[in-house]
């Protein structure tokens, strides 16, 4: 492909444009180029051409390079007033302050999460005056390592000055295979559910259809008559909900020990106090969502 200008206001860095598949999309082709602002200039109009298909066009106005005024609705504030972050990933938050008003010298500030445990703060944070506008900026990473159903607090203080921005850790997309579920004409002993681990198959739920809480509503083996009735469908949402809930807090203990610290409680009671009120927090996000999908609005009426 190649570009154009009807003017010499601006460069193209790279004037011969390459098009490749886009990695989503299919049917999309696409292409990326640069381009340099000689001189000011408005409605300079680029054009590109490719054999085959029409002409494009874009019209792009050459400004001065200068900062931008930033318009304070407080002395001291976030960029947001709400954040999004993925559980499990980082992100950069930035901080504004009125220069000279507030800040006229690099000065260091203290943030503060709601759950240090939830989204931690990495690293210091220092308000950066940036010459020739009218505020300082500061940069602060946060980790959000585990899901919260609530809106969490991030407050940042400077003197008597403070300022907060809420943050809301989203459950990021698992690329994993979905949750199968099967009955088996099997007994677990003090479980109602297991795990498929040991089959190479840890998204499999198997269900012991001898377990006397769920026999009653089944049926005999092999064909489960009672599978698809809503007595059962309510029973499954709960084991669904406890076996997954149960599983990622094993996972988590295992794998992020530190965020939990049982052992420092010493006390049985207070040991297994903590981890049931871990356990039913979770059960509380999930359970909702697993009655959801087992059992529909028209089902509850009939």
């Amino acid at each position: 492909m190649s570009l154009k200008s009807d003017s010499a206001a601006i460069e193209f860095i790279n004037p011969l444009l390459k098009l490749m598949a886009h990695k989503t999309k299919k049917n999309l082709l696409y292409g990326r180029f640069s381009i340099k602002g000689l001189t000011l200039k408005e409605q300079v109009c680029i054009e590109t051409k490719c054999e085959g298909l029409p002409k494009a066009e874009a019209l792009i106005n050459v400004v001065e390079n200068k900062i931008e005024e930033k318009e304070f609705t407080f002395p001291l504030e976030f960029e947001y007033k709400q954040y999004k972050i993925k559980e499990g990933s980082s992100k950069v938050i930035r901080i504004f302050a009125k220069y000279p008003e507030i800040v006229n010298t690099e000065t260091e500030i203290k943030v503060i999460s709601s759950d240090n445990v939830s989204l931690p703060i990495k690293g210091r944070c220092l308000l950066v005056p940036v010459q020739g506008s009218n505020f300082a900026s500061a940069e602060v990473t946060v980790e959000a390592r585990r899901l919260c159903h609530e809106l969490l607090t991030l407050s940042a203080k400077l003197n008597d000055i403070e300022a907060m921005t809420k943050i809301k850790i989203v459950q990021k997309k698992e690329s994993g295979l979905p949750l199968k579920i099967e009955l088996k004409d099997e007994d677990f002993g003090t479980f109602r559910a297991k795990w498929g681990d040991y089959e190479g198959q840890p998204y499999l739920l198997l269900i012991s259809a001898k377990h006397l809480s769920l026999k009653r509503y089944l049926g005999p083996a092999p064909d489960f008559v009672g599978r698809d009735s809503v007595h059962f469908r309510a029973i499954l949402a709960e084991i669904v909900a406890e076996s997954v809930c149960r599983k990622s807090l094993l996972l988590e203990s295992k794998q992020q020990s530190w965020m939990f610290k049982w052992a420092d409680l010493k006390e049985d009671n207070l040991i297994a106090e903590t981890v049931m009120a871990e356990l039913q927090k979770r059960m509380k996000e999930f359970l909702p969502v697993a009655h959801q999908i087992m059992i529909e609005e028209k089902d509850i009426r009939t």
